[in-house]
């Protein structure tokens, strides 16, 4: 053996010595991960829904929650959860990237949620329209948030959702207007029967109970529930904070926070763009759907 050959021999045994073999258990596909270089190769065989270099792929539901783990084409950053995949056509931040609770949601058939992207310094109560005439500060101090008065946990609630907001620079809310299946159970998909005639409560301190709800559960409840309902591991579900919807708000026109708009800006005049009388049918058990 020449010296050359013995180099070698000794250089690869000293590489296979670094190496360490990782199993993905759910598809059973087997990766090497070289510890000098960080370099993972292996067979690879089948599918993995999140590839082993943590990228997400559009589609595809993502294993782990990881902090800023998709960047879009105009590099905007934001974090795919867990369970949930981004759906195809839907992948620019900007414009709303939206995410399914179904891989490979092209027909629309999961549970849906749009990006809401938030900058922290701008993460506030905001003073807005109402039938088209701007609602003064007196309005936003009857109607306050939190409730220090409220139901149990709710102001460390509050601000647990805050936190989350300004750190993770934005939140999801449901593509489409809350609704309910053929079970009676909250979902978020289109065409979906409406979720309507819900109370918030039983009063503002109790969430839970019924008896001045005609048996029926309060929003609030429903919407705490929904994330556990549905197995969702990582993430939190709330009903809409006011401070939410005026993120939602700006967002969908940036002038929103100096309260100067156009005439037909959404934020202002909302006729004819959702739910009115000429485009939803009611049926029979009270709910409304699309014609």
């Amino acid at each position: 053996m020449t010296r050359q050959e013995i180099g070698a021999t000794a250089k690869q045994k000293e590489e296979e010595e670094h190496k360490i073999e990782v199993t993905f258990t759910k598809t059973n596909n087997k990766y090497v991960i070289d510890g000098s270089n960080g370099k993972i190769d292996g067979d690879g065989k089948g599918e993995v829904e999140t590839p082993p270099d943590g990228k997400v792929q559009v589609g595809k539901k993502v294993q782990i929650t990881k902090k800023d783990n998709y960047t879009d084409n105009d590099g905007e950053t934001t974090t795919i959860p867990k369970g949930f995949a981004i759906v195809q056509g839907c992948e620019d931040i900007s414009e709303g990237l939206v995410i399914s609770d179904v891989e490979n949601d092209t027909k629309n058939l999961g549970n849906q949620f749009v990006w809401v992207p938030v900058e922290p310094s701008t993460f506030r109560r905001m003073t807005g329209y109402f039938k088209k005439d701007v609602q003064f500060n007196p309005l936003q101090n009857t109607f306050f948030e939190p409730n220090n008065n409220g139901y149990e946990n709710e102001v460390e609630e509050y601000q647990e959702m805050y936190n989350h907001v300004t750190d993770y620079r934005g939140f999801y809310i449901g593509r489409y207007e809350a609704g309910k299946d053929n079970n009676g159970n909250v979902v978020v998909k289109k065409e979906a029967d409406v979720y309507n005639f819900v109370p918030w409560g039983n009063s503002t301190s109790d969430i839970i109970g019924t008896s001045n709800t005609e048996g029926k559960v309060g929003a609030v409840k429903l919407s705490k529930d929904f994330a556990e309902t549905n197995g969702y591991t990582d993430v939190t579900s709330t009903l809409c904070y006011g401070i939410q919807w005026d993120a939602i708000m700006q967002f969908m026109d940036k002038d929103y926070g100096n309260g100067i708009y156009s005439e037909d800006s959404y934020v202002k005049n909302s006729n004819n763009k959702a739910w009115y009388s000429n485009n939803y049918n009611s049926t029979t058990d009270g709910n409304v759907r699309n014609k």
